[in-house]
């Protein structure tokens, strides 16, 4: 009785072991085959496309730097050039420099994002490069050092951090925060942008605080940047789809709201937040016996009317009242007069050097295409307009002496 009884357990079983193999099998099957599928894309992108391993690097103290010590060429497709890139122990473009200054020495400290890393230029072409060669011309009398610390994807918030944990070790005597108006002040506030970045916020008593960062999400997506020419690939694919989808539908991206005079609650509190990194910057700058000053990048959009119409010609008639190519130039001036904080703008000797106003004239492209990144001539433009604001002041400036004139 007992035996019967056991034999049929041992029948019922079988069907059941046998469905779980298969079942087993056919995701072993599919497995095998999105690795094989994984292969032949990863293969294909590497043979047919122009992707590169990119240099940056997620960095759990400071956000984002380069590889540290790099010295090779990369090839840019937005400048269609091979570039010699070297970088720092620190990881960021330029030769290493001793933490303590030699006697003599004057050191000015630039951060800001990929306009100032300008890795689509060789390195003698950077506007840091050529600020060092023009102050050692026109002031002889003490060795200059102008310290690249531009990395892409990086905001003045993100900079903040990087003053602290680096920048500050290196003895400046004059530290100049780039502001991008292409998209540092959305890069600033976590409400108007995504990327992977350090983001500070305002507390209710106006302080700032440090946002909590995934540490995960920024190891996973460093190992597949590294390591997967597919992963970059399909990136930037992803981005031009969106692109156009958007400008199907009447959108426009999130940091070209920037243009918009009549501010949103999240526009006006990244202007607010914006406001106050860079006056917490001015105040640690100076406390550690330095002087600051703050610089804005022009974009194309800005230099150019044509790329402007032609961009915002997605939105309503009466939407495009309300956008102004200058707005970013008057918004952080306003800003930085009320805090005292010292700033330079480019944007009138930028439309001065393309007075056709327009990126169908290839003679005067200053960025990349009309529209990018700096091309040669416009970070050469950008070194002399820093050189003279720096050494001559301007007109606002005639209660005061020069920047130059000012350091310890």
């Amino acid at each position: 009785m007992n035996m019967d009884v056991t034999a049929d357990k041992q029948t019922k079983q079988k069907p059941k072991m046998s469905r779980w193999k298969r079942i087993l099998g056919r995701f072993g099957l599919l497995a095998a085959s999105l690795i094989f599928t994984a292969g032949l894309l990863e293969v294909g992108t590497r043979i047919f496309s122009t992707e590169i391993v990119p240099i940056v690097m997620k960095d759990p103290d400071v956000g984002i730097r380069y590889l540290r010590s790099f010295d090779g060429e990369i090839y840019v497709a937005e400048s269609r050039q091979t570039v010699s890139i070297r970088t720092t122990r620190d990881g960021f473009r330029g030769p290493d420099r001793p933490l303590e200054k030699a006697p003599g020495v004057r050191r000015v400290a630039v951060l800001g994002d990929s306009m100032i890393a300008a890795i689509g230029v060789q390195e003698r072409d950077t506007l840091c490069f050529q600020l060092e060669q023009q102050l050692n011309k026109s002031h002889p009398d003490h060795t200059w050092e102008v310290l690249n610390f531009g990395v892409d994807a990086s905001s003045p918030g993100q900079e903040l951090v990087l003053y602290r944990k680096i920048v500050a070790a290196y003895q400046p005597d004059l530290v100049i925060c780039a502001f991008f108006a292409g998209n540092d002040l959305a890069d600033n506030s976590r409400r108007l942008s995504s990327h992977n970045r350090i983001y500070l916020d305002l507390d209710h008593e106006n302080n700032l605080y440090q946002l909590p960062r995934s540490a995960n999400r920024a190891l996973a997506s460093q190992w597949l940047n590294r390591n997967s020419r597919f992963y970059l690939w399909q990136k930037h694919a992803q981005r031009k789809i969106a692109e156009g989808l958007r400008h199907q539908q009447g959108r426009i991206r999130t940091r070209d709201w920037t243009h918009c005079s009549e501010e949103t609650e999240d526009l006006a509190h990244a202007w607010k937040l914006s406001g106050r990194i860079l006056e917490q910057m001015r105040d640690e700058v100076t406390a550690d016996g330095a002087s600051f000053a703050v610089m804005l990048l022009p974009s194309g959009l800005q230099v150019y009317k044509d790329y402007f119409d032609e961009h915002f010609s997605v939105l309503s008639e009466e939407q495009r009242k309300t956008f102004e190519q200058d707005y970013q130039d008057r918004r952080l001036r306003g800003l930085c007069e009320e805090s005292g904080i010292v700033f330079c703008s480019m944007l009138e000797q930028f439309r001065a050097a393309a007075p056709g106003a327009s990126t169908k004239l290839e003679k005067e492209w200053l960025f990349f295409d009309g529209k990018y990144h700096f091309n040669e001539k416009g970070n050469a433009l950008a070194a002399r307009v820093l050189h003279q604001f720096l050494t001559e002041g301007t007109p606002e400036q005639t209660a005061t002496r020069p920047i130059i004139e000012l350091l310890r």
